[in-house]
């Protein structure tokens, strides 16, 4: 498949349909089925901006979509208000989810580990607007074992991983990362990171 991405300062994405959008601004997508030249460029909304593409397709009109809501992609450095040595490195919020990931440091003597509660469990991580009272639910995990079961880190080792959360809203300007509901058992130390910011 022929694709390649290219930047609009308007913030728009290019798409010849067949292929779909990839995770980017622009996307190339092919047709093999002949059809006549489009007179016009088209500015349309997406309903699907990741539409599966057909392997054996070749260009035949071009369309300008746009994504629905605010997207963005943030490179941070935000140390956890409970842990040191965890950090967020990036936000990025597109137009289904938010992904948060983190970096882990294990400076302790004898190694450590480190797991996440699954979402729906009283002790899954989750978002919170630091504005209102608006929470936003973990919806999945990667690079990061699922309690009981725990990633086990070897002295000074570093693992990074990350969370995917409900979309924040538009508005959202800051959220906190908060672990659990609840208190966390005893031994274990939940993550809290406060105001994180989308800048």
């Amino acid at each position: 498949m022929l694709a390649s991405r290219l930047l609009n300062r308007a913030g728009l994405l290019l798409a010849i349909p067949g292929v779909g959008l990839l995770s980017g601004c622009f996307s190339l997508t092919i047709n093999s089925q002949a059809r006549p030249a489009p007179s016009a460029v088209q500015v349309i909304q997406a309903p699907d901006p990741f539409p599966v593409a057909p392997a054996d397709s070749a260009p035949s009109d071009v369309r300008i979509v746009t994504l629905p809501g605010d997207t963005g992609d943030y490179r941070l450095d935000v140390v956890c208000n409970s842990d040191e040595q965890t950090r967020i490195t990036r936000v990025h919020v597109t137009d289904r989810a938010t992904l948060v990931t983190f970096r882990t440091r294990s400076a302790r003597r004898f190694g450590g580990s480190i797991a996440v509660a699954p979402p729906g469990h009283e002790l899954a991580c989750y978002l919170q607007d630091a504005d209102s009272t608006a929470r936003y639910q973990l919806l999945g995990l990667e690079g990061i074992a699922v309690m009981p079961t725990r990633t086990r880190l070897a002295p000074g080792d570093t693992v990074e991983f990350t969370l995917r959360f409900e979309r924040l809203d538009n508005s959202v300007r800051r959220f906190h990362m908060i672990e659990g509901t609840v208190e966390a058992p005893p031994g274990l130390v939940a993550w809290r990171f406060l105001d994180v910011p989308l800048r």
